[in-house]
């Protein structure tokens, strides 16, 4: 292993165990990063002292040639690279040569942002209603599903979550008095999501069925789980 490798390890390390960030973002920093040692792997470069501005505008050059790749994929590819360069200049400053020329590696790619794309709200409440009449019309197998997808429509719609935080919700995160939900956010950051009544109904259904249908696991759980009890 490289030192460049190793040093790569360490800073995806620190961002899973100090900055909690989720596995997904994890795992498309270190894909990233791992194309990069491959890129500087073929130009011999091993040591963190062989960085330079020219090899780091190389491997850009080789990323926009790519058949398919978005605007957004190569911000993504810049900032996972800009982060990993900053986390070297901080705990090894005297590693990374000409450290404030190599930070400022693509701040002029010009990011191009589309419009995010959004359902009119009839079209939310005819989904909700139809994922109401499926849920309560369901029966045998098929009803514990139902009801799962109900309430997570409601529960999103009602309260905003990411999808991602809806997903890794704890069972003991819902208020149901308060019809409120605890969510740990971006950055490890608790806040609390209110619920309309809609949205708790159908939270109900689920959960008596679940309890019912699903034998829990000892200690932590999750509140839309599969049978096995994961997220």
């Amino acid at each position: 292993m490289t030192e460049i490798d190793r040093s790569i390890q360490e800073y995806l390390t620190y961002l899973r165990v100090r900055r909690n960030l989720a596995i997904n973002t994890l795992e498309s920093y270190g894909q990233d990063l791992k194309d990069f040692t491959r890129y500087a792997a073929g130009h011999g470069a091993a040591q963190l002292t062989s960085l330079s501005r020219t090899m780091l505008r190389g491997y850009l050059a080789v990323k926009k040639e790519q058949t398919g790749i978005s605007s957004a994929t190569l911000a993504r590819h810049i900032s996972s690279l800009r982060g990993w360069l900053k986390y070297v200049a901080d705990v090894h400053p005297s590693g990374l040569p000409a450290a404030s020329n190599l930070l400022s590696f693509g701040q002029r790619l010009k990011r191009s942002r589309s419009l995010p794309r959004a359902l009119a709200k009839d079209q939310v409440e005819k989904l909700l209603d139809f994922s109401s009449r499926r849920a309560q019309e369901a029966s045998g197998r098929s009803r514990l599903p139902s009801l799962r997808d109900w309430a997570a429509l409601e529960v999103l719609y009602s309260s905003g979550l990411r999808i991602s935080e809806l997903c890794g919700l704890p069972a003991a995160s819902v208020e149901w008095e308060q019809g409120m939900v605890r969510v740990m956010g971006k950055g490890a950051k608790e806040r609390m999501a209110p619920m309309g009544e809609r949205a708790l109904k159908a939270l109900k259904f689920y959960w008596k069925e679940y309890q019912h249908r699903v034998k829990r696991p000892q200690g932590h759980y999750y509140l839309f789980a599969n049978p096995c009890g994961a997220p």
